[in-house]
């Protein structure tokens, strides 16, 4: 049916007078093939019948660039996601679902990217189509149980569609000028979704702990996005990253998530640059003269960073001696204290050498209870280990 539009399109031919129509009979020739290829227990055959139909979804596209049949190629695209799930579940193809996946972004690429009508098209066309491609896969990522779904290929699955749906909607966003300050609600609202999933991860696939876990990582770290990116709270970024961290530290503490641990270093690191850039900022503009704002930034993180040390010297005893994240109160420790002494002596010292003083000399006895609470510490975990060895 395309060849024969084609020719018709040079005049030589002339049965199918309209893309739309050349389409249609493409995609009935497609859906027979997938009936075939059912009956037949073939998904070889089933994949290249899909991957025909959505080319067919395409062919009114690239012949009539007014964009008019757009509404009918995404309506065939969710249909044709719709039966790769239904495949995925009924017939555990799980190639088929990859090849739905992939076919189903790349061809939302193109038409948004590429194809000249995508210029026109509204952002809020362009994400009712990506959501509901979103809901679709999602649904076939948790709804397959069977041994083709491997744990590995089910995170694999689930990670591109996230991937796949927040990368489109987030250049899709940031074409429109006008929605760039908003772009933050954007990461904060998915990472709540993500959140919700991890969830229903732990209910629903409670033997696939790394599933779960990767979903929830993943939700920090776009958690992290949207506050990074918030421009209302700009000056008070640092402070908002500190406080996810020990949230964020505390939460995989407590769960034994190892990925939410090195997560929650992670997020200290980018606020403490931020800090950072505040303070230089600050020194460049003010010449080591006395600034409240950055002092009370600067104070403040160092106190959110000590706390993050206290929470991971609480769960420090149940780690090994060769554990890597058992150093993870140190690593809090020495970001809270030398921030908040590099901020004391670059705000204070010029005009307040008093106070400077005196803060300088808090943050020794810290250090020093910090330290007199390490050795208590090791001490009790030896008194332990001799007890249990008796």
């Amino acid at each position: 049916t395309f060849a024969l539009y084609a020719v018709e399109d040079t005049k030589i031919l002339g049965l199918i007078k309209t893309p739309i129509h050349a389409g249609v009979l493409l995609a009935a020739w497609a859906i027979f093939i997938i009936w075939f290829a059912t009956k037949k227990r073939s998904e070889v055959m089933a994949m290249f019948a899909v991957a025909g139909a959505y080319y067919a979804s395409y062919v009114p596209l690239i012949y009539d660039t007014t964009g008019s049949q757009v509404w009918f190629t995404f309506a065939s695209n969710i249909a044709l996601a719709i039966a790769a799930t239904f495949f995925v579940i009924r017939n555990r193809w799980a190639n088929l679902s990859f090849l739905a996946l992939l076919t189903t972004y790349v061809g939302f690429a193109y038409w948004r990217f590429k194809h000249p009508v995508g210029d026109t098209a509204t952002f809020q066309e362009g994400a009712i189509f990506l959501g509901v491609y979103w809901i679709i896969f999602t649904a076939a990522g948790f709804l397959s149980r069977h041994e083709q779904m491997t744990t590995t290929k089910r995170s694999t699955f689930i990670n591109l569609n996230n991937g796949g749906f927040f990368a489109l909607i987030t250049i899709t966003m940031l074409q429109v000028p006008a929605l760039r300050d908003q772009y933050w609600i954007f990461p904060l609202a998915f990472s709540g979704v993500l959140a919700g999933l991890y969830f229903l991860a732990k209910r629903l696939l409670a033997e696939e702990e790394l599933f779960a876990d990767v979903i929830l990582a993943k939700a920090a770290v776009l958690l992290t996005l949207a506050l990074m990116t918030l421009q209302p709270a700009e000056q008070y970024r640092a402070l908002l990253l500190a406080a996810e961290s020990v949230t964020i530290l505390y939460f995989g503490l407590r769960t034994g998530n190892r990925l939410l641990q090195y997560a929650a270093a992670a997020i200290a690191i980018a606020g403490t640059a931020f800090a950072g850039y505040t303070l230089s900022q600050t020194i460049i503009a003010q010449h080591f003269n006395y600034h409240a704002p950055t002092l009370r930034i600067g104070v403040f993180f160092g106190l959110l960073m000590l706390i993050g040390a206290w929470v991971a010297r609480r769960w420090e005893d149940e780690r090994e001696p060769d554990d890597s994240l058992r150093s993870l109160p140190d690593f809090f420790a020495i970001l809270g204290l030398s921030f908040g002494l590099i901020t004391c002596l670059t705000t204070l010292t010029r005009e307040h050498p008093a106070i400077a003083a005196f803060a300088l000399a808090s943050f020794g006895l810290v250090a020093l209870c910090f330290q007199r609470l390490q050795s208590f510490s090791q001490a009790l975990v030896h008194r332990r280990v001799g007890v249990a060895a008796q």
